[in-house]
């Protein structure tokens, strides 16, 4: 049926063996191949190696080792090619990329927001599997309604998963600012007037240099100031519960703890509070 494998136990330097039975001849007599079951060609084929005293034989298994060489190394660079990072095979001019499942479809809209701080949790656990090459995180806010949006203050906090202490506090800005007045009628900042459930605004805060970690889970807190332009702004969120991200909201400002204190209860919901989406970009 075939030539059986090299069997590098045999004295003789070219032996082979079938089920487990080993030809062993000592040099210069005739090789012998033994085989359980022989087809008429292959029979041919052991008769001319025995005749030619293994030279044709010899040359034949040199040819072999090579192409099989070969086929390894092109299987190993195949495979390196395979697993390479994803960044080499994503152009710099490709969309951002979701870290979690953010809010789709339509928003709701959720009124009155002075003296008031939002808090979203973006969990480690629910994290998608990512390029390991990300090394920058955006969120990206949504608003409902309004004329100006007084921002008081912005974090970011981060604590062990599934753990309420705070190991680590990094500011949120916009334009490089933590406390930033948002124009919401201007069409340069919300293009499409004016906003509503169906047209939110949706603003891109500033990249951080952050990678997020499966170990970690993260809260975005912003705390809007205490006066009657927050009175009418709107917080978009999620109007089906197919988000990863969850939100409450506390009735004063939130982005004040330091690392090392814990991060409050509020009040629980099943939607976050302004945070649409997180992405690398």
């Amino acid at each position: 049926m075939g030539w059986s494998s090299l069997d590098t136990s045999c004295s003789f330097p070219r032996c082979f063996e079938t089920s487990s039975v080993c030809s062993r001849q000592p040099p210069g007599s005739s090789l012998r191949l033994l085989f359980e079951r022989t087809e008429p060609s292959a029979a041919i084929l052991v008769a001319h190696a025995a005749k030619s005293n293994g030279g044709w034989f010899l040359n034949a298994m040199k040819i072999l080792l090579k192409l099989r060489t070969l086929s390894f190394l092109t299987f190993l660079f195949a495979a390196t090619i395979l697993v390479a990072p994803a960044a080499a095979q994503r152009p710099a001019s490709a969309p951002p990329q979701n870290l979690v499942a953010g809010v789709a479809g339509p928003v709701s809209t959720n009124i009155d927001w002075a003296n008031y701080s939002a808090l979203d949790l973006v969990s480690g656990a629910l994290l998608f599997p990512f390029d390991v090459s990300v090394k920058t995180t955006a969120f990206y806010i949504g608003f409902t309604a309004g004329t100006e949006a007084d921002i008081g203050n912005m974090v970011l906090y981060t604590t062990k998963r599934g753990n309420l202490t705070i190991t680590a506090r990094t500011p949120l800005t916009l334009k490089g600012v933590s406390d930033p007045m948002i124009a919401l009628t201007s069409k340069k900042i919300c293009p499409i007037q004016p906003l509503s459930t169906a047209n939110p605004c949706v603003i891109r805060l500033d990249p951080l240099k952050v990678t997020l970690s499966t170990l970690s889970d993260y809260y975005v807190v912003v705390y809007f100031a205490d006066d009657t332009n927050n009175e009418t702004v709107g917080a978009a969120n999620a109007t089906f519960p197919v988000t990863s991200l969850t939100g409450w909201f506390e009735h004063e400002d939130e982005t004040q703890l330091k690392v090392g204190q814990s991060i409050p209860a509020g009040n629980t919901g099943t939607h976050p509070y302004f945070l649409l989406y997180v992405m690398d970009n």
